[in-house]
């Protein structure tokens, strides 16, 4: 038996990890870049919800407790799981490991019996293992790779052990470490729409931020990173600056930058965004002193952006996609019930795709035409269709400060122009690889969900920029039409 304080007396973590451990949360997480300490960090609060667990009367006051760690495959339980535990808590001072299929490490220290399963969950089939045990809590290692039913069936199993008659009241979680997920998985949707009061999830610094020159370097915030002539544990600030040559853009973003992933398939076509600069995890409360800009994308999946530019920041505040409709029934059915419960208010603002005032449509009306109709206003066409010019519009914005704040920042009512952003907006990569082992891409963005709330966005920063103010529409719709979009 050995005494758990003199034995980790030495750890202190990192703030992040320190909110992480006194989060009351029944489910809670860490997601940071690699080597930031989040392992050490959930394997430190197994300990201590076990030193925290009431003794049980029945098992000699023994503070009993039983958790399952779980990892999606057995070599990497053994290999990097299983390793950073017994680093921590070596098998000689602390109890003896079964390795048999499931692995078990029964842990004795102070008044403490501790029993931890370690299991490999790789599919759903898996998750009959799960199904059968009687638990105090699961701690899932890197969450980005393991199904949702690690949450669906692992909250029926703890809060099992020990039974509540012979403790009636204690404390069960399922924690767990991640580094960033893929921006559309469950997970991402879990953090950040987090239907279950009961959970948190606590997100790292990123190891690298750019500097005034435009350069990457090590973030002074970063946890667990060993500085030059420094000892001990950690990792060096030249793991994280050679992911810049090693890792493609989608990793690098994800592993150094701690943002959500996407698709590695294409090149991002505005490598300026970054999601932790750019977007704000709350909804931006609109200021009716300054106008409301709609910016539109038509086409049979037509798309409309709410923005507003106060003191010189763009702020994305709502976004809107139809999938094969027409552009009357997608602002009616869509756009317009916001405007008129919301901001009825507000002076309205539009533009949008200069095309639009072209190819009418089978009721004889253009789409700038059908615009002014449903929204009582004119529109001020783009001054351009140039690609390069509507791309470079949004990369000033993006690249820019405003009295120390960015240039353009994105709303969580803006999910879908986030994730074109965040990179599914792309150029497409070309299935040949050059002689220099180099990749070529196309030179258009490609065209997908995401390249139509791309475009309005490009429209707004054209308007904004000062390029459109002279540029409205002439042909309008009859005068039958509403001169007003807040009329009935």
């Amino acid at each position: 038996m050995s005494d758990l304080k003199s034995f980790v007396k030495n750890y202190n973590p990192y703030p992040t990890l320190k909110r992480f451990h006194l989060s009351e949360k029944r489910y809670k997480g860490v997601m940071g870049v690699p080597g930031s300490g989040k392992t050490t960090a959930c394997f430190m609060e197994i300990i201590r919800q076990a030193k925290l667990m009431p003794q049980n009367y029945n098992k000699g006051n023994k503070r009993c407790s039983r958790w399952a760690i779980i990892r999606d495959t057995y070599p990497n339980l053994e290999q990097t799981t299983l390793r950073t535990c017994l680093e921590l808590f070596p098998e000689a001072i602390f109890g003896k490991v079964y390795r048999k299929y499931p692995i078990i490490y029964k842990m004795q220290f102070d008044d403490v019996e501790l029993e931890l399963l370690f299991l490999a969950l790789s599919s759903e089939d898996d998750y009959s293992k799960l199904r059968s045990l009687e638990l105090t809590g699961i701690y899932a290692n890197e969450l980005c790779t393991l199904p949702q039913l690690i949450f669906e069936e692992g909250a029926q199993r703890i809060g099992r052990m020990p039974s509540l008659d012979d403790v009636p009241n204690y404390n069960s979680s399922i924690i767990f470490d991640t580094n960033p997920p893929m921006l559309d998985s469950w997970q991402a949707r879990m953090f950040e729409n987090p239907e279950n009061p009961n959970f948190e999830v606590f997100k790292q610094p990123p190891a690298l931020i750019l500097d005034e020159n435009g350069d990457y370097i090590l973030n002074p915030a970063v946890e667990n990173v060993r500085h030059d002539n420094e000892s001990g544990g950690g990792v060096t600030a030249q793991y994280y600056l050679d992911m810049l040559y090693t890792k493609s853009p989608a990793k690098f973003r994800m592993l150094a930058l701690n943002q959500y992933g996407l698709s590695e398939e294409g090149l991002p076509c505005w490598q300026q965004y970054n999601d932790n600069i750019h977007y704000v995890d709350y909804n931006f409360e609109a200021n009716p002193s300054y106008p409301l800009l709609i910016s539109l994308d038509f086409g049979t999946s037509p798309a409309a952006l709410i923005t507003q530019k106060i003191n010189g920041q763009i702020r994305c505040l709502h976004d809107f996609v139809g999938q094969y409709t027409n552009l009357r029934e997608f602002l009616t059915s869509t756009v317009l019930p916001l405007l008129k419960t919301k901001y009825a208010a507000f002076t309205l603002k539009v533009t949008g795709d200069p095309a639009g005032r072209q190819n009418p449509g089978t009721d004889g009306f253009t789409h700038i035409q059908i615009a002014k109709e449903c929204l009582g206003k004119d529109v001020a066409l783009a001054s351009t269709n140039s690609i390069d010019a509507r791309l470079d519009a949004v990369g000033k914005n993006l690249s820019k400060l405003v009295n120390g704040q960015p240039g353009l920042v994105v709303s969580k009512s803006c999910p879908l122009l986030r994730k074109a952003l965040a990179g599914d907006y792309q150029y497409e990569r070309l299935r040949v690889l050059n002689a220099d082992g180099t990749t070529t891409y196309k030179d258009k963005p490609l065209k997908n969900m995401s390249s139509h709330i791309a475009d309005a966005l490009q429209y707004a920063c054209l308007y904004y920029n000062g390029e459109d103010i002279n540029k409205v529409a002439n042909n309008f719709a009859p005068n039958s039409f509403s001169p007003n979009w807040m009329a009935n």
